[in-house]
């Protein structure tokens, strides 16, 4: 059901947010872009499945779809092996290596 599953999903983000606040995440992949510096982060998609990715951010910077606001992760994707684009508001886990 897709309220049930809305529910869980936005449970999962709440309790990312307690762990590790939106501008602490922001500041921490910025600097690993600066540096260069490949991080491990667990992206939970809208339909609450996750995804573990080994990445080097390279920016962050505010996007719209359907009229709503959203920060932008351009970032390289080693378990695709291409250029990505992550939502950062739903990463709810950050590994720096």
């Amino acid at each position: 059901d897709y309220a049930i599953q809305w529910f869980v999903t936005s449970v999962q983000y709440q309790r990312a947010r307690q762990a590790i606040d939106t501008n602490t995440l922001i500041q921490r992949l910025r600097a690993a872009a600066k540096a260069k510096r490949r991080v491990t982060i667990t992206y939970l998609k809208a339909k609450d499945e996750k995804s573990r990715r080994e990445i080097q951010p390279i920016s962050i910077k505010p996007d719209e779809y359907n009229g709503h606001p959203y920060l932008k992760l351009r970032a390289c994707c080693y378990l695709r092996d291409e250029e990505r684009f992550f939502t950062v508001e739903r990463i709810i886990e950050l590994e720096e290596m």
